[in-house]
């Protein structure tokens, strides 16, 4: 979907990259494409990574001992009313 998006953009406004070659120069206009799109695909492949990173870590946050289990949690066991622990 994204691409299609894109796709439509540069039409209508006339979007091309000659614009960012002197940021990026390559001897040929295909390696210029694909030096472009391995940019993308780093892009993507890092953002993909770091969420993927950020889960693992949100999942082993939830698999902590909970709060009413360390110290102090029979205090809070007596003040929920569980007096038979």
């Amino acid at each position: 979907m994204g691409v299609l998006v894109a796709a439509f953009l540069t039409a209508k406004y006339n979007i091309n990259l000659d614009r960012f070659r002197k940021y990026l120069p390559a001897p040929t206009p295909r390696l210029e494409v694909a030096l472009y799109i391995g940019f993308v695909l780093l892009a993507v492949g890092g953002f993909y990574l770091f969420n993927w990173v950020l889960v693992l870590l949100c999942y082993k946050e939830s698999q902590a001992p909970s709060v009413t289990k360390r110290a102090g949690g029979e205090l809070l066991d007596k003040m929920s009313g569980n007096l038979n622990s």
